[in-house]
């Protein structure tokens, strides 16, 4: 996608604040990303490098950013509140609605959130006759912010006769 004649803006009523120099240059490539500067400082701006510098600066108390296309629609804007230093944000996944603080930025790149493991509920001790069905419920819990979908299944190697229920929860 070439940005080029499309604006940038820190106040979306000025929807044509900065206009992306339409020179070729700032190409975004499919799955590509591109890095922009919102620092006050379009002096640095040359073919040499790929990233833009825009003629604001946003501030860490707080305030919007927005994209718009050369006619003035909008193609996305984001209004944020005041901002902890080496933390960043951004949509998570890429391209969703919610954003999200990120310990980790990733600039160049897709916005990462940590991911830790879910904690499973301890199973109490079972007790089965050969030849009875044994039956228990596993549940477990995922802290991760964006909530995150548990999935349970069973491994390749696992009995053929074992079965997970229809509340994806219960094994047999």
């Amino acid at each position: 996608m070439d940005l080029g004649g499309y604006f940038l803006t820190d106040l979306l009523t000025n929807k044509f604040q900065f206009e992306v120099p339409n020179n070729g240059h700032y190409l975004i490539p499919p799955g590509g990303y591109l890095l922009v500067w919102a620092d006050n400082e379009t002096g640095q701006n040359n073919t040499n490098r790929a990233d833009l510098h825009v003629n604001f600066a946003l501030s860490r108390d707080g305030e919007a950013i927005g994209l718009f296309a050369a006619d003035g629609t909008t193609i996305d804007a984001v209004t944020f509140g005041p901002q902890s230093s080496d933390v960043s944000q951004g949509r998570f996944p890429n391209g969703a609605a919610p954003v999200f603080s990120m310990p980790t930025p990733t600039p160049r790149a897709a916005n990462v959130l940590p991911n830790t493991a879910p904690e499973w509920a301890p199973i109490g001790s079972q007790e089965v006759t050969l030849g009875q069905t044994l039956s228990f419920t596993v549940s477990a819990t995922d802290t991760d912010l964006p909530p995150q979908t548990l999935a349970f299944a069973l491994s390749a190697d696992s009995p053929g006769t074992a079965n997970i229920g229809t509340t994806s929860d219960r094994f047999t």
